[in-house]
């Protein structure tokens, strides 16, 4: 009966040693701005305009695991495709301008 005790308490601990955590990743994504001539219809640019950052809360049981995890999550939240920007003059020719995102890094704290 010991021995059953201490097998269970060993293989408890364990599971205890191993089970995940909370991490706080940063997940840092790029703006880019796409030209597209409004006479042809063709792409005639990007252009980044800079960078931005959500934070997100996730469970994992490595930092590694997190960040995989925080940029899945971030595709589906803060990744937008072709985003309508306006209008603007780009090599001489006025242009829709579309913005999208990609993601660069994420970092777990």
């Amino acid at each position: 009966m010991k021995k059953l005790f201490l097998i269970l308490l060993i293989t408890l601990g364990i599971g205890v040693a191993y089970a995940g955590k909370n991490y706080k990743v940063t997940v840092t994504y790029e703006l880019i701005n796409t030209y597209i001539s409004e006479k042809t219809y063709q792409t005639l640019g990007e252009k980044s305009v800079g960078t931005e950052s959500n934070t997100f809360n996730v469970y994992a049981e490595t930092p590694d695991e997190a960040e995989e995890k925080a940029k899945s999550q971030c595709y589906t939240t803060c990744s937008t495709s072709n985003v309508y920007q306006g209008k603007e003059l780009y090599g001489g020719e006025t242009c829709n301008v579309y913005q999208s995102r990609r993601i660069l890094t994420a970092r777990a704290q």
